[in-house]
């Protein structure tokens, strides 16, 4: 997934930390990462909604605002977000698993020691693909499987101006969901990710120019209502499991080689 891969996401969630705890202990968690990470973010708060359904049946929104440390290695290819339920890394030069890998345990490392963690839930892993058009091809030379791009219709005097393709594959325990198609002038992150990749220099909403295919594979562990006793080792080899599965499901996509 190296020559095309633009953004890599991975989060880990996390049993919620008090406002106390990382209040108290939000500066020593920087500072062992301020040697990879010396870069402080200004957007270090996070904002969440919560709807409720007051007697009379209407809807009351309460918002409220907390701290995260927001940090980026100092060329800023490597960023990390980190709240009071769950941790974000996430970079433009993906470097292979291995690479990966050790970030990513020596920060829940220092997470977990630093602020206690007991329970993790949710884990994520996901890679944004980008195809330039090649006109004597068509993306045929890309894509092994057609119907992860725009489907030929024969419409006479009709031609193919994009397609946004979805599909979601699951086990017990395992997921994963596949965004595909192609677009015309599209924007280079999607823009779900809102800000997050302004924290390594990417512009939110910066188009592409001219026609793209793009493979967006989002693999992620997921057990709704169980929690797991805490381990960076288990959340390791659920990262391998999943780099696994989104390789394999790229390898059947397109004809690139995958990620190391």
């Amino acid at each position: 997934m190296n020559e095309n891969l633009v953004y890599v996401l991975a989060k880990v969630q996390f049993g919620r930390i008090t406002e106390s705890r990382f209040k108290e202990r939000a500066d020593a968690v920087q500072e062992a990462l301020r040697k990879e990470y010396p870069i402080v973010n200004t957007n270090n708060t996070f904002t969440t909604f919560q709807f409720d359904i007051v007697n009379s049946g209407d809807k009351q929104v309460q918002q409220s605002t907390e701290k995260i440390i927001n940090i980026c290695s100092p060329n800023r290819d490597w960023g990390i977000r980190i709240s009071h339920s769950f941790l974000m890394l996430h970079t433009k030069s993906y470097a292979g698993f291995e690479n990966f890998s050790e970030r990513m345990s020596n920060i829940l490392n220092i997470v977990e020691k630093e602020f206690e963690l007991y329970h993790s839930s949710f884990v994520g892993f996901r890679f944004i693909n980008k195809f330039p058009h090649d006109e004597s091809h068509d993306f045929n030379k890309v894509f092994r499987k057609k119907e992860f791009v725009q489907p030929d219709l024969d419409l006479e005097g009709v031609l193919k101006a994009g397609s946004n393709l979805s599909a979601h594959y699951v086990s017990e325990s395992n997921n994963v969901m596949i965004n595909s198609g192609v677009s015309i002038g599209g924007p280079k992150i999607p823009a779900e990710f809102a800000d997050l990749p302004n924290d390594l220099g990417l512009k939110v909403g910066e188009v592409h120019d001219g026609v793209w295919a793009h493979l967006d594979i989002d693999s992620f562990y997921g057990e709704p209502d169980k929690l797991n006793d805490f381990s960076v080792e288990d959340i390791s080899n659920k990262y391998s499991a999943l780099r696994k599965l989104a390789n394999e499901a790229y390898a059947q996509i397109v004809y690139a080689k995958p990620a190391e």
